[in-house]
């Protein structure tokens, strides 16, 4: 009896869980699929975070969002000294603002400046034009006394005599121009030692402001020298550039509109909240995996603009591509 008993009791369950089996496993797959769906929006929003942005967007407008651009300093010079020897004077020093064709550092000159000033003596020294010239007055009074006792009694002063006269007159006009040209020549020798004292003199190319100063007072320089003497940049406008892939930047034309922000790698600044507005001033002739260099040249407002640090940039298209792209906007609209 016991075994017919245990027999019933396992055909149950086998029949209960050929019938429920499969209702479970659903609900099972179903709650499985969920948890599964939850994972992977949870690892794609990881790795959103986490992947970087992509190197350019096209917004429908037709503007492209250029990201990771550099910013770049336009005029960044290391100015050195032309000619060897020893600094005497640096009248500038780190973080001061100067001016184009303002000095900033003096060579000794005092042997290129005694020679100047004896060039300026000699460019002033007339004498030898005046002598010229009153010889040749003179030369003219002899000239003019054989050949009047001449016209009064013909042949008292033999021909030989008159054409030497003559000769005499003619040396001594050119030896005025020659004494002229030696003047000149004078003033050249001193144009050319102000030069030379001037080029013991290191003046700003441009306005901007002192970087670094390498040298000091009393150091010597050598003409050529690789070590600079003081960095000079300029910061009111720098060059922000970026990779656009191909196919943005055929709508890109040299002179678009450019807005630039910058973009602090884990930080939320105001300052990276205002917009500094710029022109395309370069596009790189050549494509390099798929992309192109565009440059843009910025007014650096507040010098907040940093050099080596990274800004995003969203570039107009031109005229032509942004009325193609209003008009297939309009159509799509309208259909």
């Amino acid at each position: 009896m016991s075994r017919i008993l245990a027999g019933f009791t396992a055909a149950a369950l086998f029949i209960s869980l050929s019938v429920f089996a499969p209702i479970w496993g659903q609900e099972s797959k179903k709650t499985g699929a969920g948890s599964g769906s939850t994972g992977k929006s949870g690892k794609s929003e990881k790795s959103s975070t986490t992947e970087s942005a992509p190197a350019a967007v096209t917004k429908p407008s037709g503007t492209v969002e250029v990201f990771k651009c550099s910013i770049k300093l336009i005029d960044d010079v290391a100015l050195a000294s032309e000619r060897t020897g020893v600094i005497k004077a640096i009248t500038v020093k780190e973080g001061s603002l100067i001016k184009a064709g303002e000095v900033l550092i003096e060579l000794k000159d005092e042997i290129a400046r005694a020679a100047h000033d004896r060039a300026k003596a000699e460019a002033a020294n007339d004498i030898e034009v005046r002598y010229a010239e009153e010889a040749y007055k003179f030369s003219l009074a002899e000239l003019a006394v054989a050949l009047d006792t001449n016209s009064k009694v013909q042949g008292t002063v033999p021909e030989i005599e008159v054409k030497k006269l003559r000769l005499g007159a003619s040396r001594a006009k050119l030896q005025i121009e020659n004494a002229e040209k030696q003047l000149e020549i004078n003033k050249y020798k001193m144009n050319e030692s102000a030069a030379v004292v001037d080029s013991y003199i290191v003046r700003a190319p441009f306005s901007g402001r002192v970087n670094k100063v390498h040298k000091h007072v009393g150091e010597a320089v050598r003409e050529g020298e690789l070590n600079p003497i003081v960095d000079l940049v300029d910061t009111s406008k720098v060059y922000v550039e970026g990779n656009v892939p191909l196919r943005d930047v055929l709508s890109i034309q040299i002179g678009a509109n450019v807005r630039v922000n910058l973009d602090i790698q884990d930080a939320d600044l105001p300052q990276e909240k205002e917009i500094f507005e710029g022109k395309v001033v370069f596009i790189d002739a050549k494509v390099v995996l798929d992309r192109v260099r565009v440059r843009a040249e910025v007014s650096n407002r507040g010098e907040i603009l940093k050099a080596g640090a990274n800004a995003t940039m969203i570039i107009e298209p031109s005229r032509k591509v942004a009325a193609e792209t209003a008009e297939k906007s309009g159509t799509k609209e309208t259909k």
